[in-house]
């Protein structure tokens, strides 16, 4: 997952350390190196992660973001998600990644629920990062991520867990259902079941 390398020294932008506009009277405007800072403590709790809407949302200019990502200290990992340079290339940084690439509305879930749900009993589970959303108006990145298109995804079937948002247990459950062989469903099911994460009541139709 490495980012474009400059192929000359990039200068740093003169209105970086400056506000982006006059502060009010009374208020301080923060600077953008301040923002920065800021972005990198929301990019820290992301597993490095950050989105280009995320940061723009939090105030960073634009100009400010093509410099970081020319000058090496952010790389792309798709087209508007950004890794923090040095930070940890793991599990964690490549799911967080396909979460802000999908953008609003998109949960962790089928495999990889199952994976961070800890259910056991799936012998080859997949290694690309599964998200479900209603709407789809990206094409999907190939060999990076499988994307469902779901027609109903209500909050009830929703739930943070680790750090990510994906489906409850028993809407990874239903949605592995037609995929998994009948003996790995069993074992997955029990598995739920031993950690407390549903009933077997629940899966009674």
């Amino acid at each position: 997952m490495g980012g474009e390398k400059p192929g000359r020294e990039v200068q740093e932008p003169r209105s970086s350390n400056t506000a982006a506009q006059p502060a009010a009277a009374g208020s301080k405007e923060k600077t953008q190196a301040e923002i920065e800072a800021g972005v990198r403590n929301l990019a820290s709790r992301n597993h490095g992660v950050i989105s280009r809407a995320r940061a723009i949302e939090a105030g960073l200019k634009r100009s400010r973001i093509d410099w970081l990502v020319a000058s090496g200290k952010w790389e792309a990992i798709y087209e508007g998600v950004y890794r923090i340079s040095g930070s940890a290339e793991d599990r964690g940084q490549r799911i967080a990644a396909v979460l802000a690439w999908a953008g609003d509305g998109a949960v962790l879930s089928h495999f990889t629920a199952a994976e961070l749900w800890g259910f056991e009993g799936i012998k080859a589970p997949p290694v690309d990062v599964h998200v479900s959303r209603l709407k789809v108006g990206k094409s999907e990145p190939r060999g990076l991520m499988r994307y469902h298109r779901v027609r109903k995804l209500p909050p009830t079937d929703q739930r943070k867990h680790k750090g990510f948002l994906l489906t409850t247990p028993l809407r990874t459950i239903i949605d592995l259902a037609p995929v998994l062989p009948d003996d790995e469903l069993e074992r997955v099911i029990l598995s739920a079941s031993r950690k407390k994460l549903l009933a077997p009541s629940k899966l009674i139709a």
